[in-house]
């Protein structure tokens, strides 16, 4: 099952997005993200911790 990630649930007005079948990918993809898009030098345990909680399954269609 696909799950999906909106960098908007944790940065305000930020359109970007991914999706992955496993949580650790997204997570991964987030880091990156953060680091390079938002300047963030550290994603400390408890960012990831924020990051799964705003990890959703994708529906099916």
């Amino acid at each position: 099952m696909m799950k999906t990630f909106q960098c908007s649930s944790l940065v305000p007005g930020c359109e970007w997005h991914t999706r992955a079948e496993e949580d650790a990918e997204i997570v991964r993809r987030v880091a990156e993200h953060l680091r390079t898009a938002h300047e963030e030098k550290i994603v400390r345990p408890n960012m990831v911790v924020e990051i799964k909680k705003r990890i959703k399954e994708e529906r099916a269609a």
